[in-house]
């Protein structure tokens, strides 16, 4: 059963001709959001031309969208069917399906047997796709193709129910069974044909799905695919869902990675799943022992997906929303200083600040490419079009990145395997995987950022500075010990235990700066940050002196000196590895 296709950039997304073609009837030619334009069209559908009403000749938009009043005075668009535009755009999108299935020859006659048999039908889904593609399914995968020719009692005012992304849920958390949750959308003979046969082109397409979630998760986990596990993993998930698919191979993964793995895929079915500490051989955990939500075609949270997105958005609001996906950015910026705090958002801003300016600053290579990449979608996810507007399309890029791994000399056989998954992420839209892979790419080709060194070490050189020839307590220990909170518990701070959601339905116990009666007024306090994860919030040694009036009062004279220092064994990289190495030599060389 093949699992993968393997197709390139071009040839899956778009080609010049349907360029050139939406160009001339948009009349594009000379002006400069075309490619913009163009690649917002081909993923989002034509609804997508809402976005760039001021921007297109007002006679050319009327063509596709017409504007009328209704009975409240609202302004109301709706799409006109049968344009050129429209035919152009299904028949790029029935080519892209068809790209898709050069390995799938069952699907594809699958596809092809539909579209003769139930052509009214088969229109429908072609024409919503060239409407609004993902925008009401969630994906653009040949999964979701087949659950909308398969279940054509979903008919377009069901989309607007979110009735779909129900089903889509169900069955990418339940497995095939998940399908027995919508039989009032589906002939009973089709759904039991379906049901039946592990060759029929609704397991075949959710297999696929499957796999590649189980691939990454399990490369991610460091679990080999020996003797064939992925497929066997993938056969069990399809067949009986998430929980029950992963347990049924429990026996042939070591536990710690089992229930890390049981970790890593609670996000992706439910925030009702609750998911077990690490324990000992002892008292093994089953996918079985976890709680899941009892209420029937109810629609599961998913991380690996894009969310639902507005049909039709407005001027200048990007319809992308996403999951942040970037482990380290949480402690790649120091945030916390009295009462005021960069919340998450202005934290992923600030490190698209950095980034472009980074970018600035480098010559064209594979790397300075994968960075604008990784920029363009980490934009998308944050809705922050002053970044990503001005990155170009995705596919340019990535054919760009290609040509230059071929000319650098880096295209070995994981680099194109690489290669494949970000082909295949793009052609999904699956944004949260896409950079996953484009990370894997950059780790690869760039084993350490010289620039983040570079500033890294500056930045520990000069708090190196601020404590030569003095008495100092260096802290230093592994990551998550509690050196930060010991600092700031010795700094006068007053603590209290709180509980963080970590994962959702999951808590940690932190104990963190009680606000409410502290106020923070020693600024060096400002680089001492604490996570409730596992997870370094320290980046370079951070010097707070304390004065020892402020602890036990007026008089006790004198002060000491706490140097917080990043855990060795750090969770943020090399990179902050080889600084905290040179900070902790000049601290202690003085």
């Amino acid at each position: 059963m093949s699992s993968t296709t393997n197709v390139t950039a071009s040839d899956t997304l778009i080609n010049d001709n349907t360029i050139e073609e939406i160009s001339r009837i948009l009349e594009l030619q000379d002006t400069e959001e075309k490619e913009q334009i163009i690649n917002d069209v081909l993923k989002n559908g034509r609804q997508a031309l809402v976005k760039y009403e001021r921007i297109l000749i007002p006679e050319i938009y009327s063509v596709e969208i017409n504007k009328s009043i209704d009975d409240q005075s609202a302004v109301v668009q709706t799409l006109i069917q049968r344009t050129d535009l429209s035919e152009l755009i299904k028949q790029h999108v029935y080519q892209r399906w068809k790209t898709a299935c050069l390995n799938q020859p069952k699907i594809w006659e699958f596809i092809v047997k539909m579209k003769d048999e139930n052509k009214e039908h088969f229109e429908s889904v072609l024409q919503h796709t060239a409407d609004y593609d993902s925008t009401y399914t969630k994906s653009s995968s040949i999964l979701a193709v087949i659950l909308q020719i398969l279940f054509h009692g979903i008919d377009n005012e069901s989309f607007t129910k979110t009735i779909f992304i129900d089903l889509w849920n169900s069955v990418t958390n339940k497995g095939i069974q998940g399908c027995k949750d919508f039989t009032q959308y589906i002939s009973e003979d089709d759904l039991n044909e379906q049901l039946a046969d592990c060759d029929s082109p609704l397991f075949l397409a959710l297999r696929i799905y499957y796999y590649e979630q189980l691939s990454e998760l399990f490369k991610q986990n460091k679990i080999p695919d020996t003797r064939n596990l992925y497929s066997l993993a993938a056969d069990n998930v399809t067949k009986k869902g998430w929980l029950n698919g992963i347990e049924s191979v429990k026996n042939k993964i070591p536990l710690v990675k089992y229930e890390a793995l049981l970790k890593e895929i609670a996000p992706m079915i439910g925030s009702s799943v609750e998911v077990p500490e690490l324990r000992s051989t002892s008292t093994p955990t089953s996918a079985s022992n976890l709680a899941t939500s009892t209420r029937d075609n109810t629609p599961l949270p998913n991380t690996t997906h894009l969310e639902l997105i507005t049909p039709i958005p407005t001027p200048n609001q990007p319809p992308i929303i996403g999951i942040w996906s970037d482990p380290h950015l949480a402690s790649s910026t120091t945030t916390p200083f009295g009462n005021v705090t960069l919340d998450e958002k202005g934290k992923q801003r600030l490190y698209l600040k950095e980034l472009r300016h980074d970018l600035a600053t480098m010559t064209s290579c594979a790397e300075k490419t994968i960075m604008e990449l990784l920029l363009h979608f980490e934009a998308e996810l944050l809705e922050d079009s002053m970044f990503a507007n001005n990155q170009g399309t995705v596919i340019p890029l990535f054919e760009k990145l290609q040509d230059q791994i071929k000319k650098q000399g880096w295209l070995s056989e994981k680099i194109q395997e690489n290669l494949r998954d970000l082909n295949r992420h793009i052609q999904n839209h699956d944004v949260p995987l896409l950079m996953r892979s484009l990370r894997e790419l950059l780790a690869k080709i760039r084993p350490l950022n010289i620039q983040e060194i570079q500033k890294l070490v500056e930045k520990a050189r000069n708090a190196a500075e601020l404590i030569r020839d003095k008495e100092v307590i260096l802290l230093i220990g592994e990551t998550g010990t509690g050196k930060s909170t010991t600092i700031q518990f010795l700094a006068g701070c007053k603590m209290k235990a709180t509980k963080v959601e970590v994962e959702p339905g999951k808590f940690l116990e932190h104990i963190t700066i009680d606000k409410s009666i502290t106020s923070i007024t020693n600024r060096g306090l400002k680089n001492v940050t604490t996570s409730a994860r596992n997870k370094s919030e320290t980046r370079y040694i951070a010097p707070v002196t304390i004065q020892l009036k402020d602890i036990f009062g007026s008089y006790e004279t004198g002060e000491i000196i706490l140097c917080d220092a990043p855990g060795f064994g750090d969770t943020a990289g090399p990179e902050v590895d080889i600084a905290n190495s040179v900070g902790v030599v000049e601290a202690i060389k003085g």
